[in-house]
């Protein structure tokens, strides 16, 4: 049961960093860089990470990795697995009982929104740019409401807030230099 959560945490974390790096970097930073070695105003088009499809896939694979998360710490939680933590109802205690359940409902949400938005948006009919903006700022609320999840989050008072922040902000900034690396590499290759 422990791999599972490491599993499961590792790759939504993973996700969720990527999946915030790309958009940013999309956002904010491919219109500036030439594609392929064409002048950025003949590009035209997005390197392979940037492009829908692969967002909608890494949306999915937070969405499902943020529940596969829940699930298995329910079953860790209750001690008896899975399918016996769901039948007894422990996940449900677990979300709707806990600040750590309130906060996976709102990530939950926010990574629904963000396939929600990618899957209405096409090769064809690419997203404009407030519709980039608005994906950069759900990504990267999504990434920062991982703190939450840790440790700044445990302790009380000024110093718990402290620490949460240090957190969120760490957290936003990582996931604009891992997730912003693939897109870059793409456009270097």
């Amino acid at each position: 049961m422990f791999t599972a959560l490491v599993l499961a945490r590792a790759v939504h974390i993973s996700a969720t960093l990527v999946l915030e790096g790309v958009l940013i970097f999309r956002s904010f930073i491919a219109a500036t860089l030439p594609l392929h070695g064409t002048p950025v105003t003949q590009a035209g088009g997005a390197s392979f990470p940037e492009r829908t499809p692969f967002l909608i896939a890494l949306a999915a694979i937070v969405l499902i990795s943020g529940v596969a998360w829940v699930l298995v710490l329910g079953g860790q939680i209750g001690g008896e697995g899975v399918v016996r933590a769901l039948t007894q109802g422990v996940d449900v205690a677990l979300l709707k009982q806990t600040q750590f359940g309130t906060l996976w409902q709102i990530r939950a949400a926010l990574a629904l929104a963000l396939l929600v938005i990618l899957l209405g948006a096409t090769s064809s009919n690419p997203s404009s740019c407030l519709g980039r903006a608005v994906l950069a700022v759900l990504a990267t609320a999504l990434t920062g409401s991982l703190a939450w999840s840790g440790h700044g989050a445990a302790k009380p008072g000024p110093a718990g807030n402290a620490h949460l922040i240090a957190d969120v902000l760490h957290l936003i900034v990582a996931g604009i230099w891992i997730g912003g690396l693939l897109p870059f590499a793409f456009r270097l290759w």
